[in-house]
């Protein structure tokens, strides 16, 4: 007997999590027998297109700020310090490297910063 309330309970538990599942949406969809079943909604990515953008632009404002704080042959000796560290280092320096973007960024930043 316990061993059947056992199961009894896991079904009950199984349905309760569907249940609960369904309710946060679903989308209705037919077998390849005909039956019409109802499947959990998957779920939506929490990082947006919007955010990503963001976090770009200001990581290349940051990294223009910098190059145009520092300058051009200090910025440049700083990487190459970075190059010869360890691998986060390396990674770092392969991440900060100056770019188009940066240098761009950091020509119009120059006169606000002189």
């Amino acid at each position: 007997m316990d061993k059947g309330q056992r199961k009894f309970q896991q079904r009950l538990d199984r349905l309760a999590c569907n249940h609960d599942a369904l309710s946060r949406g679903y989308v209705i969809g037919v077998r390849h027998d005909g039956l019409i079943v109802a499947r959990p909604r998957p779920a939506a990515s929490r990082i947006s297109g919007r955010s990503v953008l963001l976090l770009l632009v200001v990581f290349f404002l940051f990294k223009g700020f910098l190059f145009a704080s520092v300058g051009t042959s200090t910025y440049t000796q700083r990487i190459a310090h970075l190059r010869d560290g360890n691998v986060l280092e390396k990674a770092g320096a392969f991440v900060m490297q100056a770019d188009p973007v940066s240098r761009a960024v950091a020509a119009q930043l120059r006169p606000i910063l002189r």
